[in-house]
């Protein structure tokens, strides 16, 4: 049997990404590609082309957190 290690409660992570919902909509990101930029002007983010820094609200960020696994299956590098 393996053993199981908690990093995070579930209040811990879903506070996480609360945070990082609210940083990529303040202060934002800086962005230099055209075409990620076009795309997330599409869907509702609001750039300031002088700057490039470009504001994505929470609804425009993909659900994929949600999709992301619930355990991780890692392993320690084995002694040189």
């Amino acid at each position: 049997m393996r053993p199981t290690v908690t990093l995070l409660t579930n209040e811990s992570a879903n506070q996480i990404i609360e945070e990082g919902f609210a940083l990529l909509e303040d202060p934002g990101i800086e962005l230099h590609n055209q075409e990620a930029l076009e795309l997330l002007l599409s869907a509702g983010a609001k750039a300031d082309s002088n700057s490039h820094i470009v504001r994505i609200p929470e609804r425009v960020a993909p659900d994929d957190h949600q999709c992301s696994p619930n355990i991780w299956h890692g392993s320690t590098p084995s002694p040189a």
